[in-house]
Order: structure tokens, then sequence, then C-alpha cells
């Protein structure tokens, strides 16, 4: 949708700004590139350990599974050690801005509340390779410009400020701190994953879910962030393990229908553009809290993942074959634990969770090039009672 692809856009702009060196990238970084399936990774790490470094993208085409139409894909996104202005990292210094208008007069719409056109105003900055923040301002079609607990020319704001990779001793390095709107990724998301998942060239790779933990929100959409703060940090427990948790907390309102100390619909839509609708807006309370503990090696990962969440008031809606497995009052919650294991030309990979109400989800998969040919199978199994509205 839309939105999805802001972030993905926003994903590769930032690459752009902030390229990543192959010399020295680990399967981590080169997971988080979001271009290479597995194979190609494992193929690229194989031939710098056999190698050495990679001089040129003429030489990156003779790794195997990086064809000429790969590297030229790639070749905006990547170095093979420093450019002018760049760290030994591959993060150029100083300060980079990013700023983007979308307006749009809306026809049929002159009988709402308010002004009849669209209005997006996004802006991104970086500095240093380590700072980061920004905003999105929205108003749909039909909207007021204004109004109580609105900035002037939007209905939706969003925000968030961070920093990455701060070292906190000689092992120890805080990977992502995150104030204000973000979305979550855990596991293989069968307890929690509210952003888009990119796993290479090909529709198959995307069977395995990949990519940090904790992003900046981006998007338009608003329902599907979490709004207060996240941190990851990053413990290194010997030569080939590294020690990652993942903590967030959010407090937000949320779009409702409310009836005394009850709610009756969740519109999430997000729009406000006549009077009934507007008096949904953010009239619920919603708080989100949980974390994750991941074990990660160069080929293998485990990890405990948590979230816990609920609503300030009881669930009054109308029971309807669409909903009836999503009906929950006070606090509830999901557990998970996942894995993953790269061998060879093979990935397998699985996850298994359990709500509040004991009922259990289960997803295994396989990714595999098998003579030249990328080829996944996946198993899962949702029971009906299931309940996880951030997965």
């Amino acid at each position: 949708n839309e939105s999805a692809a802001d972030e993905i856009a926003l994903h590769f702009e930032r690459l752009l700004y902030k390229p990543l060196d192959l010399n020295s990238a680990t399967r981590e970084d080169l997971e988080m590139l979001g271009i290479l399936s597995d194979f190609q990774i494992e193929s690229l790490l194989e031939y710098r350990k056999g190698s050495g470094n990679i001089l040129s993208a003429t030489e990156l085409q003779l790794v195997n599974g990086f064809h000429k139409g790969v590297v030229e894909i790639l070749r905006p996104f990547i170095t093979f050690g420093n450019r002018n202005g760049e760290t030994s990292n591959g993060t150029k210094g100083g300060f980079n801005s990013t700023a983007l208008l979308k307006w749009w007069w809306k026809e049929g719409e002159e009988n709402y509340i308010g002004p009849p056109f669209y209005s997006q105003i996004k802006y991104s900055a970086e500095a240093s390779g380590k700072f980061r923040g920004g905003f999105t301002l929205e108003k749909d079609a039909g909207e007021k410009l204004s109004g109580k607990g609105r900035l002037p020319l939007g209905d939706f704001f969003s925000f968030h400020i961070g920093v990455e990779n701060v070292p906190l001793g000689r092992k120890a390095v805080l990977k992502n701190a995150l104030l204000g709107d973000y979305t979550i990724r855990l596991g293989q998301g069968l307890a929690v994953w509210n952003s888009f998942t990119l796993g290479g060239d090909l529709p198959v790779q995307s069977t395995y879910r990949r990519g940090n933990a904790a992003v900046p929100y981006t998007s338009s959409d608003e329902n599907k962030f979490l709004r207060g703060g996240t941190v990851t940090f990053g413990n290194n427990l010997g030569r080939f393990t590294d020690l990652e948790t993942v903590l967030f907390f959010s407090l937000k309102k949320v779009d409702a229908r409310i009836s005394g100390d009850k709610y009756t619909s969740l519109p999430a839509d997000g729009l406000h553009n006549t009077g009934s609708l507007l008096e949904t807006r953010k009239r619920l309370g919603e708080i989100v809290y949980g974390g994750s503990v991941a074990l990660k090696s160069e080929k293998m990962k485990v990890g405990l993942n948590y979230i816990g969440y609920g609503y300030n008031a009881l669930n009054g809606r109308k029971v309807q074959e669409y909903n009836r497995y999503q009906m929950y009052d006070g606090q509830y919650g999901n557990f998970s634990i996942d894995a993953s294991a790269v061998m060879g030309k093979i990935r397998l990979f699985a996850e298994a969770a359990v709500d509040y109400g004991g009922n259990i989800a289960l997803l295994c998969g396989i990714l595999a090039r098998i003579a030249g040919w990328e080829t996944s199978l996946i198993y899962r199994n949702y029971p009906r009672g299931y309940i996880a509205p951030y997965a």
C-alpha cells in the first residue's frame, strides 16, 4: 500500500546517504540492506573469506549470484571502501535532510466539514550518521485544517528523534534509541510485527522476515505505530555470540466509539471528515509494552519475545464472525520463541507463540537454492482463537 511504499522509499533514500561498505559489512548488515537473498549473502561472505576485499562493481559480478542486473541495482547503495567524505564504516559526516510535500484537490469532497484537499508534509534529517529525526503532518480530504489537539494544516502529526551505534563500553553498544513514533519487528511476526519487511529481489525470499527490531515510524497511516520510547542494546559475549536486548513502551490515544465505560468500535481508516467521525478521534487510551532478548552468532539466532497491551475501557463491540476471535478485556499479550540458522545454501527458521488465552500459533520454514532455483517451503498454523493484534 501507499504507506508501506513511503517507508520503503525512505529506507533506500537513507542508504543513498549512508551506503553500506560491502567489505566490512557483517551478515546482519547485509540482511538489513533488504535487497540480497540468503544465497547471495553467503556467496559474498565466502568470496571475501577466500579472495579478500572486493575492489569494484566489475569484480562483484564475479561473485556467484551477482549478475550484472543485481549489481546495477545495488550500486547506488553500496561502497567498496571509503568514498570521499566518509568515515571508515561508510557513513558520511555532516548533515543530511529530505523534505516531501504532497497536495491534491479531491473532487466530490465539498460536502464534508473541511476543505476538499489532501496534504502531506514529511521531513527527515540525519547528522553524523548517529542522530536522526523527522516528522509527518497530514490532512485527508474533507478534514478541518485545525482544531483541538491538532496542528494547523494537519489532522495527523507523527514525529521521532533518535540515536544509534553509541558505544557504552568495550563490549556493549546502544544500537538504537528512539523517542516518539516507531514500529517493532520481532521474530517472524507471530507476536509482534507492525511494519514492512524486505526479503530480497524475489518474492519467494519474503517468506523469511528480517529487519531491525525498532524502526522510526515515517508512514502516514494513523494506526500502525507505537508512541513512546524504545532502546536496543548489544553486548558482545565472545568471538561468535552477541546478546541483543530490546525494550519498548507506548502510550497513545486511538480512534474509538465510546458508550459509557465501553468502546463499541475501533475505526482504522484515520478519516475525520464528518461530525460523527470527528467524535471518534483519539477517544480511547492504549498502552503497549514489551521486549526481546536474542542470542546471535554469525549463522544462528534464538530469541525470546513478549508484548503486552490493553485499553482503558472495556470491550463493548457486538460479536460478529469477523471479530469474535479478537475480543479481550483488560491486559492481554503474547509470548514467543523464534530461531533461525544458515547451513550453506539453506536457511531454516521457526517461531512458536502463545497468547494469554493459551492459544498456540506455529510457523516454520525453509529457504534453499537448489540447482539454481530459489525455493521456499513454509508451514503456518494459526488457531482461530489466537489473538495477536500487533502481529
